[in-house]
């Protein structure tokens, strides 16, 4: 794969634009990189010099070789994903998490709603047929079998509750507890799972701050979060109990009082 694709692909997995791109490539380079410049880059109308090569890697967090390296394809998401979870060492050198907040996706939607009334509505029209016809049994129309029978059938329906309360369980909860992310004493990390397992690293000091989206309440939303050099907000689209990682960011030094001492909320 030529580098002008390689340039495109992994700066859009890192969520750069190319002004954003050229931006941080300005910071570790005297001369500057332009937005033109990355698209120059990325249309193969000039190819970048090999100081150039050795910054994209930088900012990019990659491998030097995966960009020179022309046998490696990325429009394999399996070599894709394996590029961007090989990050420099000196960004994993950075990475310090003695302090971590744990970040859960909420997984619940309509349709989680939908299957608890349809249960209690179906466990409710047994219970009162099986009510019902068990009543008509003990008048003598029916035989004393059936009155067993019925019985035990409002039994098993009462027995079946415990599939929707379990359900209402985990609404209140707001969903399976998977962690898709940690903000911890110097980076927020995040990893995305949809065409690649891509691993974003955010420095703290880099977040300007962050803010709910217009959609949030309690408990889940979007959070937005503003980072230096990027036009627009990083967004974690639906997250448990935003507004609680809003305030540990807010308030992250009050958590790292002591630098020998793990935390882990």
């Amino acid at each position: 794969m030529k580098l002008s694709d390689k340039i495109r692909i992994i700066r859009k997995a890192r969520g750069f634009s190319q002004e954003g791109l050229g931006q941080n490539l300005s910071k570790v380079n005297k001369y500057g990189i332009s937005r033109q410049t990355v698209s120059d880059w990325e249309n193969g109308n000039c190819e970048p010099k090999l100081d150039n090569i050795r910054d994209l890697a930088q900012v990019l967090n990659v491998s030097f070789d995966a960009l020179l390296d022309e046998s490696i394809d990325l429009d394999d998401a399996d070599v894709l994903n394996a590029v961007l979870k090989n990050l420099s060492t000196e960004t994993k050198e950075r990475v310090n998490s003695k302090f971590r907040y744990r970040i859960y996706s909420y997984d619940i939607n309509k349709n989680n709603y939908i299957k608890v009334i349809c249960w209690f509505s179906a466990i409710g029209l047994l219970a009162i047929v099986a009510l019902v016809l068990l009543l008509i049994s003990f008048n003598g129309l029916v035989s004393g079998w059936w009155a067993y029978g019925f019985g035990l059938a409002f039994l098993v329906s009462l027995s079946c509750l415990s599939i929707p309360i379990s359900e209402v369980k985990r609404i209140k909860n707001g969903g399976y507890s998977l962690a898709f992310g940690e903000l911890n004493n110097t980076h927020l990390i995040v990893s995305s799972t949809n065409t690649a397992d891509n691993t974003v690293y955010v420095p703290v000091d880099k977040i300007e701050r962050m803010e709910l989206g217009e959609t949030a309440n309690e408990k889940h939303g979007p959070v937005l979060i503003y980072v230096t050099g990027r036009v627009r907000p990083m967004t974690l689209i639906d997250i448990k109990n935003p507004k609680g990682l809003i305030d540990v960011f807010n308030n992250l030094n009050s958590y790292i009082e002591d630098p020998d001492e793990i935390k882990i909320l």
